[in-house]
């Protein structure tokens, strides 16, 4: 049997033909135009992958990559299948984020949605640096030296200072001493 697709290869939904002919051997005759179908998929049968699936406050926007995977196929946004709709939020900030898949009704159908969370960050992480013109000298008026809060293990990675609350212990620090 010799069997002719139309289009070679058929991958997209759709409806087919293909044409059966015999060898030649054993079975004579052709038969052509037999129909075929291919249905399109429900994209709630694939599995949403957030890569990373959750992370930790830095400080910076932090969107996961999305894929769908079709058993062992990923299936990237870039292939124009469905796209990405992104939930409400910055993905910036400590919470949980709903990102939505939309089958773009060629190949896939239906929607579904992965959820995504940005954990808080620990400060035992950070380090805390005084960062103002030092030496503080005595001049009898009020000292609050500036804070820079730094990742441990990447000093790139900074907390702005709308994240964090200052608390001094001597808020009226006039007189020469250490405070801390």
């Amino acid at each position: 049997i010799i069997l002719l697709w139309d289009p070679d290869p058929a991958m997209d939904a759709g409806e087919y033909t293909v044409t059966v002919a015999g060898d030649g051997n054993n079975l004579q005759g052709t038969k052509t135009g037999v129909p075929f179908t291919i249905q399109k998929r429900d994209l709630r049968d694939c599995q949403i992958v957030l890569s990373p699936s959750e992370a930790t406050y830095n400080g910076s926007v932090q969107k996961p990559d999305v894929s769908l995977m079709m058993g062992d196929i990923a299936i990237l946004p870039e292939a124009g299948e469905y796209q990405v709709q992104w939930g409400t939020g910055d993905y910036r900030s400590f919470g949980n984020y709903t990102i939505t898949l939309l089958g773009n009704d060629h190949n896939l159908t239906q929607s579904d949605s992965a959820f995504y969370t940005i954990g808080k960050a620990n400060l035992n992480d950070y380090e805390v640096l005084v960062t103002s013109q030092q030496p503080l000298v005595y001049d009898a008026k009020a000292k609050k030296p500036t804070v820079e809060v730094v990742h441990k293990g990447n000093s790139g990675l900074t907390i702005s200072e709308a994240d964090y609350e200052i608390e001094w212990d001597a808020p009226e620090s006039t007189d020469a001493g250490t405070y801390g």
